[in-house]
Order: C-alpha cells, then sequence, then structure tokens
C-alpha cells in the first residue's frame, strides 16, 4: 500500500483547491468550464508534444497555461447583463472544439491514441513526487490570493447584481478568476487528467451544497468527501487492478449518488414511500448491472469456448477422419462413378487424409 501513498496525497492537493472552486463554478452555473479550460490547457500540452517537445517538460507546461490563460481571456468577455446565448452554451461548444481539435493535433503525432488517452484519464500513480509538491505549492499561492480578494470572488458570484450596482470591474475580475481557475487547471490536467479533475472541481461541491447553506459548512463536507473518494478510490484501483484515474472517477460517481439518495430521504415528507422508491431504483440498478455482468460472462464464456473448438485440434481432426473414411469407402464402391459430395468432401478433409496416410490408416 506504500504505492499509493504520493497519490493520496496528490488527491488531497486537488481535492483542497478544487472543491472551493467547484463552489464558485457550482454557483456561477458554468459547470462545463472546468471541462473547457481542462481540454484547453491539454491542447496546448498536445501542440507542444507536437512540436517535439515532452509531455512532462516545462515547454508544455507552459504552452498548456498561455493556452488555458487565453481561454480565460475569452470567458471573462462571455459575462454580459444581457445575452441571448448562456454562456454555459458557449462554454460547452469551447468545450468541443478543443477536444477536436486536440485529437486532430493527437493525430499527427507519434503515438497519438495514447495521448489522448493520457489527457483524459493522467497518470496519477506515477506521478512524481517533486511535481505534487511543486503543484501544492502553486496552489497554495492560488489560495492565498483568493483568500485575500475574498469578498470581490464571493460577491461577483453570489451576488453578481450587486458587484455591477457598486461599479466593480466585473470582466477583470472574471478574468482574475479564470486566469487563476487557468493556473490550477493547467497543473491539474497533467496530473489527474481532464476526467478526473471535473470530478474533483464539481461532485464535492454539489455533496457540500446539498447538505449546507454557508460557504464554510459547505467546503468543509467537500473536503470530506474528496478525501474520503480519493482513499477508497485508490484502494479499489489497487486491489483490483484497475486504472487509478477511472476508478476515482466511478467512486465519486457512486458517492453522488449514495449522497442524493440520503438528501431525498432527509427532505422527503412521506419517509416509508420514499425508501420504498429508493428500494425500488436500487433493485433496478442492481439487476441492470446483473444483467450486464451476466451478458459479459456468458459472451466471454461462449467466446473461449469457440477459442478452445477452434484450438482443439484432435476433436476436429476425428471428426475430419471420419468424414475422410466414409468418402473414401463410397469412391472404392464406386470407382467408375464416383459420388460428387464424396469426392467434395474428401477435398475438404485432404489434411485428415495425408495425416491418415503417414501414419498407415489408408494406403
Amino acid at each position: 500500500m506504500e504505492v499509493l501513498f504520493w497519490p493520496f496525497v496528490a488527491c488531497l492537493v486537488l481535492t483542497g483547491i478544487h472543491s472551493y472552486l467547484g463552489l464558485h463554478v457550482v454557483s456561477r452555473g458554468v459547470i462545463f468550464v472546468d471541462l473547457a479550460l481542462a481540454q484547453i490547457a491539454a491542447m496546448g500540452a498536445t501542440f507542444a508534444f507536437l512540436l517535439g517537445y515532452p509531455l512532462g517538460g516545462n515547454q508544455a507546461y507552459f504552452y498548456s497555461l498561455l493556452f488555458a490563460l487565453i481561454g480565460a481571456a475569452i470567458f471573462s468577455v462571455l459575462r454580459l447583463r444581457e445575452q441571448q446565448i448562456p454562456q454555459e452554451a458557449i462554454i460547452g461548444i469551447t468545450f468541443a472544439v478543443a477536444s477536436a481539435t486536440a485529437i486532430l493535433i493527437a493525430d499527427r503525432a507519434p503515438q497519438g491514441a495514447e495521448l489522448v488517452e493520457a489527457m483524459l484519464t493522467g497518470a496519477l500513480l506515477w506521478v512524481p513526487r517533486d511535481k505534487i509538491l511543486q503543484t501544492a505549492l502553486i496552489y497554495a499561492a492560488v489560495g492565498g490570493f483568493h483568500w485575500v480578494f475574498r469578498d470581490r470572488f464571493l460577491t461577483i458570484t453570489l451576488e453578481p447584481n450587486r458587484a455591477e450596482t457598486e461599479g466593480w470591474n466585473v470582466r477583470w475580475w472574471d478574468f482574475l478568476f479564470y486566469a487563476s481557475f487557468g493556473l490550477v487547471i493547467t497543473s491539474s490536467v497533467s496530473i489527474a487528467g481532464v476526467l478526473l479533475v471535473f470530478s474533483f472541481l464539481v461532485i464535492p461541491a454539489v455533496i457540500g451544497m446539498m447538505f449546507s447553506q454557508s460557504i464554510g459548512g459547505r467546503l468543509g463536507i467537500a473536503w470530506a468527501a474528496g478525501t474520503l473518494v480519493s482513499m477508497v478510490g485508490l484502494t479499489l484501483s489497487f486491489q483490483y487492478d484497475f486504472p487509478s484515474g477511472p476508478a476515482v472517477v466511478c467512486t465519486f460517481g457512486l458517492a453522488l449518488t449514495l449522497a442524493g439518495t440520503v438528501h431525498y430521504l432527509a427532505r422527503s415528507e412521506q419517509v416509508q414511500w420514499a425508501f420504498t422508491k429508493v428500494a425500488i431504483g436500487a433493485l433496478a440498478i442492481a439487476g441492470g448491472l446483473w444483467l450486464a455482468f451476466f451478458t459479459a460472462d456468458l459472451g466471454m464464456d461462449e467466446g473461449a469456448g469457440e477459442a478452445v473448438a477452434e484450438s482443439s485440434g484432435p476433436a476436429e481432426v476425428v471428426s475430419l477422419q471420419e468424414v475422410a473414411k466414409e468418402a473414401l469407402v463410397q469412391l472404392e464402391n464406386s470407382p467408375d462413378n464416383p459420388p460428387r459430395d464424396a469426392v467434395e468432401r474428401l477435398l475438404a478433409a485432404g489434411e485428415s487424409v495425408h495425416l491418415m496416410m503417414s501414419t498407415g490408416e489408408v494406403e
């Protein structure tokens, strides 16, 4: 289990800053901004890789940061008082275009498929200790920056109309928010990948918002949830030889489902009926999972059986030998007018005839 120590430390570092930023993102209603900025940063790293720089090098990091800052500048000017197109729609479009562009760039690079997989899932188990500590220092600096200007950031997030009424330059503060956010994302993607970074950002924050109304309470619950899920996900990954990133992401999904169930039961006025619906839903999900895994196992068993049948040479040879013997008997009985099907079967069993001739079974 010692191999999981530094990956767990990395998860704690990610939980600390992403849970706080996640509260801002969910409250602002720009859920996909993390995915978009993460994908833009990954596109920058892919571009650097195409130019010949290693993914873990400083050049790739600065390309990622440059691309992320450009994305931050774009997102900071998208917030308008009156806009016909929602900001989230533009962010989603940006994510899709950035993803497609990264795939096109990766297609021109050696080992492009492996590069795309690394962008999505990261390499949590193999992150060097020095990089984790360096990332922790960057996050601490960003956290200190947000602490100093917490009133501005929280007011713009929770009460944007008040910020505009007081004459604040909202776009400038949005740029500072997204720029610091991009700095965090640039470091996070290189450690954990796009999918896990999104999970660390959104899911703990959502769980915290389910059970608390205060910023401090939400943050404390989010930190606790992120820590627990990281521990469980990494343990499952180690015990069952799962990829670490996807294992933690799926554990986050399970934790959110359980938290949502508890929240629903706690707020329900008809507790018995609520328990009944939850039980029915749980049975349906369990049945679906069982059916999926049972079908998969059955398919694997059938595939294995077919593979064994194909590879079981002696049984196949015996069957062909019988066919060859029957065909030879028919040919011996009618040498002047051999049956057509006997000739065809004999030709199909040519290897078996050769084997029987070599062993002396036929002359």
